[in-house]
């Protein structure tokens, strides 16, 4: 649970910091890169467990005390991280926000007032990381006491179908900067609700360690569609004050209740002969519900701007433009609502132009 925690903190400022750096064109593909370093974390913790079991110690050594060798390797790339913290660059809205002498920046009570972007982060994070924590951490684990591999053997099979998952990442966080991230989302929703119990069931019984990768990476395809974007749609519910603790507090507490504690729900389902039950247990957790960009109805009647021209503009046209402008758009009718008027309200036929407005105008 502290490991969660500590992670979720880091997620938070790292997502931010790779959302406000990128381009807009390219946010998905460069936000996508966060959880490749995530899955290159975790290759590098299989490497060197390959390495100690096959290689530097016995059986007995390891589980005596060879365990910790991780640790200590992990504490000493802690220190690293550290440097690197205090010499990045900071962002241009990060630098524009200090400038302003806004001193709102990071405070709860400023976050308390988007209780909706929370429970779509905390919402998000819930089925996403037991997803991804079951069909990575947890599988090594699966392979042996389940599917009856030999701990090396799962230990091998687990770290290809990582290196296969890492490229995933890139490839579709480009394609989500081309039609948007909302079909991402369905599309790992709808997939991870159906396919989670009929696919654990088939792999329950796999025969051999090819069968078995196939089955992870079909699995790991599927995750792709959350684990590749969300950082970026996190980031992008929050305005800058408050984007990094919006995105690492809510993802932080939910990493712990629920990727923290995959491999112990799994085992006790196992334990107490009802293995399938774990896997409905990711199902119903998986999030096939709204879009978390959604328009307000009520704030755009309330403030007379015309639904019907954005509707239209929605359905007849896809791409980045099309899905930038209906988030700026959100962002402009609540900070009309909180009173912030003079304001330019973009047009709906005003193209780029007035998707690069609002986005300078407000997020930025």
């Amino acid at each position: 649970l502290l490991q969660g925690l500590s992670v979720g903190g880091e997620y938070g400022t790292s997502a931010t910091y790779m959302s406000e750096v990128a381009t807009r064109e390219w946010r998905g593909f460069w936000s996508s890169w966060l959880y490749v370093t995530n899955i290159c974390g975790q290759l590098l913790a299989l490497l060197v467990l390959i390495v100690l079991q096959r290689w530097l110690l016995t059986p007995e050594q390891l589980h005596a005390w060879g365990w910790r060798i991780p640790f200590v390797i992990g504490a000493l790339g802690a220190l690293g991280a550290l440097w690197l913290r205090r010499t990045m660059v900071e962002t241009e809205s990060f630098a524009r926000h200090a400038a302003s002498g806004d001193r709102r920046r990071g405070r709860l009570r400023e976050l308390l007032r988007h209780p909706r972007e929370l429970a779509t982060v905390a919402g998000l994070t819930m089925g996403g990381t037991l997803a991804f924590y079951t069909f990575t951490v947890y599988m090594q684990k699966f392979l042996v006491n389940t599917v009856g591999f030999a701990k090396d053997m799962a230990t091998l099979v687990s770290a290809a179908s990582l290196v296969g998952f890492m490229l995933l990442q890139p490839v579709v966080g480009a394609l989500s900067d081309r039609i948007g991230r909302r079909p991402i989302l369905v599309a790992f929703g709808v997939a991870g609700t159906l396919g989670t119990v009929p696919l654990m069931s088939r792999l329950e019984s796999a025969q051999g360690p090819w069968e078995a990768l196939a089955l992870i990476l079909l699995a790991l395809a599927v995750v792709s569609g959350y684990s590749s974007i969300n950082a970026v749609v996190k980031a992008e519910l929050f305005p800058v004050e408050v984007r990094a603790l919006g995105v690492g507090l809510p993802y932080a507490i939910t990493v712990s209740l629920f990727g923290g504690t995959a491999e112990y729900v799994a085992l006790w389902f196992k334990q107490a002969g009802n293995e399938a039950g774990f896997y409905w247990y990711v199902t119903g957790s998986i999030p096939t519900g709204k879009d978390p960009v959604k328009i307000d109805r009520k704030l755009i009647a309330k403030y007379g701007i015309e639904v019907s021209e954005w509707e239209r503009r929605s359905r007849k046209q896809r791409g980045v433009a099309n899905a930038h402008y209906l988030r700026y758009q959100r962002w402009f009718i609540l900070l009309v609502s909180e009173g912030h008027h003079g304001l330019k309200q973009p047009s709906a036929k005003g193209g780029e132009g007035a998707v690069r407005e609002l986005c300078e105008m407000i997020l930025e």
